[in-house]
């Protein structure tokens, strides 16, 4: 947990001539290597979890912090759970941000004097969906398709029914889906197979994005 941000995968073309690899999509897919990095501060949900600023956080989504609940813990198992659900939930978040890096940067279009490269950090990613677009993908990818050097980025995530677009809206609200499951099922049970679903990466390796 909390280690998973856009210096965490690395591609290599190892043996490729790099005249050959001239793109992305000229790198022969036998020899990509994905070199996973930067793992140096990542606690297990579990320790995660007992962290103050973790339980500020997961009660902005309604979500009880165990912090708070130490008492309770032993007694009720389901605070621990979903708390730790609540984690894997915001590794889902993170990911979904290194996601768009990886995407936006890596397969864009090279920029011009005309068609520049718009700012493609955390933070500025973060603002605009979650702030300026209010968490809409549909007005997001609008802007996306409105900037010149991510046209083939765009067409490759509108494939398949715009598959790579639901892929990320799964990936960047997984919070705010486990809250919803979460407080539509309260008193339910906590283990519930929905809920695993919604932060199972499992289930995202099967997306039709990735078939």
């Amino acid at each position: 947990h909390r280690s998973i941000g856009r210096n965490s995968f690395l591609l290599s073309s190892v043996g490729q001539d790099k005249r050959e690899a001239t793109s992305p999509y000229a790198v022969v897919k036998a020899r990509l290597r994905v070199i996973l990095s930067d793992w140096g501060f990542s606690a297990t949900a579990e320790e995660a979890t007992r962290d103050k600023e973790f339980g500020a956080r997961s009660r902005t989504f309604g979500i009880l912090g165990v912090d708070s609940y130490e008492n309770q813990v032993a007694s009720d198992d389901r605070i621990d759970i979903i708390a730790q659900k609540f984690a894997m939930a915001e590794d889902l978040n993170a990911l979904g941000l290194a996601f768009l890096a990886m995407l936006f940067t890596t397969l864009a279009d090279p920029a011009t004097p005309t068609a520049p490269m718009p700012p493609t950090d955390d933070d500025s990613w973060q603002r605009l969906f979650s702030e300026i677009f209010e968490k809409d993908m549909e007005q997001f990818r609008e802007y996306c398709l409105n900037e010149d050097v991510w046209d083939s980025v765009v067409e490759l995530l509108d494939g398949e029914d715009r598959a790579g677009w639901n892929l990320l809206g799964d990936l960047l609200l997984a919070r705010e889906r486990l809250s919803e499951w979460y407080n539509d099922n309260k008193g339910g049970d906590i283990n519930d197979e929905g809920m695993d679903e919604l932060v199972s990466s499992n289930g995202l390796l099967s997306h039709p994005f990735f078939k």
